[in-house]
């Protein structure tokens, strides 16, 4: 996001809810910007398309990710503990050392993905594509 000085800087929370309360059909892609320090915990983000987004060290602890699509994102050290991971993909998006414990994977993909380091402990995981 670009600041009306013309610099780069994290988007908010808020900013972000705003926009996702705003878009009726929920068909909302996030391109080339950096969200690093939010906090989704809990939030609801299902259904949508990141691209080349910044979630280092992020959480979506108890979000509901389902059937979103991350595409060449940086999710170094992102907690997605307790996160609806169902159907979701990640699509040559940097996973190391994530958090994905007690998380719901059923038909999550991860394709040309790192994944070292990964937290799986107690997730429930059935169809998972790793590719």
């Amino acid at each position: 996001m670009i600041n009306r000085k013309g610099k780069e800087k994290a988007m908010t929370r808020e900013e972000l809810n705003k926009i996702i309360e705003n878009t009726e059909n929920r068909e909302i892609n996030f391109f080339n910007i950096d969200l690093r320090g939010v906090d989704f915990g809990g939030q609801i983000l299902g259904g949508l398309t990141f691209k080349k987004v910044n979630f280092k060290g992020v959480s979506f602890k108890g979000a509901n990710l389902a059937g979103s699509m991350f595409i060449d994102c940086n999710m170094q050290y992102a907690d997605l503990e307790g996160a609806d991971l169902a159907n979701t993909v990640f699509f040559e998006t940097d996973l190391t050392d994530a958090s994905l414990k007690r998380s719901n994977m059923l038909g999550t993909a991860f394709k040309n993905s790192c994944c070292d380091k990964i937290d799986s402990s107690e997730a429930t995981v059935k169809n998972v594509i790793v590719i």
